[in-house]
């Protein structure tokens, strides 16, 4: 199961992030191209679609990759600060207060999300306006897969302990 959200986040990751980034580098070129050379506006509302769209979605979809390589900050931290007989204790209360603002956040999006499908929420990109849910729900997406991540982990844990003792 976890190689198979490593290859969603993989190429949530490398697809998702890295397609934004490369419309975000055409988009801005265009535009500079557009505005310095030929004294035109080429893609109307070229601020608000990197701003509003792409930029949001290419950070989105790298969190849950960042988060299993370790670049995200993680609850474990503190561990270091208790002593070596606690370290057990400490890792499994950790791992429930991650779990736990993981899931508040996961609880908060979906919610965000689901009223601005409700709502047929919108925002403005030059003269016309663009529907926002399929953004919107990225937001609790992109978090479960961190939950399923922090699962993985505690899965790993107990066979690791399990197999040790």
């Amino acid at each position: 199961m976890l190689s198979i959200i490593s290859k969603i986040e993989f190429r949530l990751c490398a697809v998702g992030s890295g397609a934004c980034l490369l419309l975000m580098v055409l988009i801005i070129i265009t535009s500079v191209f557009g505005r310095y050379l030929l004294h035109t506006d080429l893609i109307p509302g070229t601020f608000n679609i990197i701003e509003r769209i792409l930029f949001p979605v290419l950070v989105f979809c790298a969190i849950p990759i960042t988060y299993r390589e370790g670049m995200f900050p993680r609850v474990t931290y503190f561990r270091s600060k208790f002593p070596a007989k606690l370290d057990l204790a400490a890792h499994w209360l950790c791992v429930l207060v991650e779990a736990s603002l993981y899931l508040v956040i996961v609880c908060y999006t979906f919610r965000f999300a689901w009223q601005g499908l409700v709502e047929s929420r919108t925002m403005q990109i030059g003269s016309e306006t663009w529907i926002l849910w399929p953004i919107l729900w990225l937001l609790p997406v992109t978090f479960i897969i961190v939950l399923v991540n922090i699962l993985g982990d505690v899965l790993s844990k107990i066979r690791k302990d399990t197999l040790n003792e």
